[in-house]
């Protein structure tokens, strides 16, 4: 072996020993000496420039944030330990607040679609066909405040938009990005709200008194329910409350149970898929309380 391949042998020998002695010291018995991977933020983080929020269902976020209130209830409330009767109280008046809300949302209904009725009644054309305006902006306030920002069409270009102080234009306003929410029976509601809506709008322009009423009708009637069963869960949220403010323990697993029937009794009519062929969908139902 000549001088100069010695010296390379020598270093390469070299290099192999301090790789083996920095891998034994840092614990890297595979003597994979590669970088650390860059450090993660935590999940817990709200980073602003993430804007996969857009997609995030409004109406579900309430949803969870009643099954979390759920959860902290029971967790307050079961074992052999006093509960947290203050915490019993705010997360029940949590739940009461948030389906008082919604109760709101379909009562609204009500008073407009009596004056449409009332209009038609008396065959005023004109007054009925504005009354049914008003009757349908009622749906308004609650789309806003519980769909997904995206099926609001604000999808990430026109965001991109905001954030550079740009105006989108007409067209960008009607983009729409992802897949059409999922085919449950609580959909199905709204879509056939729509319909009878658009056909009032029909049966008053042909003066058809009796079709007109029919439809409104049938959204009062649809509303009416709906309303009725946030007011009770509402109800019943507010009597736990009052039981865990006046530190009533032994009456607050029945009022619990109460409260969280109304929402199984919900979840099985609209909450699962329309088409039998899918697949049984999760849903989350409340705690038990035992």
């Amino acid at each position: 072996m000549n001088r100069r391949a010695a010296v390379c042998f020598a270093l390469m020998c070299a290099t192999a020993s301090m790789t083996l002695f920095v891998a034994a010291c840092t614990g890297n018995s595979s003597g994979n000496n590669s970088p650390p991977a860059p450090k993660q933020a935590p999940p817990f983080w709200d980073d602003q420039l993430d804007h996969n929020w857009i997609y995030r269902n409004q109406y579900k976020t309430t949803m969870r944030t009643l099954w979390l209130d759920c959860a902290k209830i029971v967790t307050m409330s079961r074992g052999q330990g006093a509960p947290d009767y203050a915490l019993v109280e705010a997360y029940a008046k949590d739940i009461s607040s948030r389906a008082d809300r919604l109760a709101m949302r379909w009562e609204a209904f009500a008073a407009p679609g009596k004056a449409v009725v009332e209009a038609l009644a008396d065959k005023d054309w004109l007054s009925a066909n504005a009354e049914n305006e008003t009757f349908g902006k009622a749906c308004d306030s609650c789309h806003l405040e519980t769909w997904s920002p995206i099926y609001q069409h604000a999808t990430k270009e026109i965001i991109g938009k905001w954030l550079r102080n740009e105006i989108p234009s007409a067209h960008d306003s009607m983009l729409n990005e992802g897949e059409p929410p999922p085919a449950v029976e609580n959909r199905a509601v709204m879509q056939a709200m729509l319909v009878h809506h658009d056909k009032t709008e029909a049966a008053i322009i042909a003066k058809d008194a009796s079709a007109a009423i029919a439809h409104v009708q049938a959204i009062m009637d649809i509303a009416a329910k709906r309303g009725k069963r946030w007011r009770d869960l509402q109800i019943a949220a507010d009597a736990l409350a009052r039981l865990a403010a006046n530190k009533e323990r032994e009456k607050l697993r029945q009022a619990y149970q109460e409260m969280v029937s109304h929402c199984h009794q919900c979840h099985q009519v609209h909450a699962a898929f329309i088409d039998p062929k899918t697949p049984p969908r999760a849903v989350l139902n409340p705690m038990p309380f035992d």
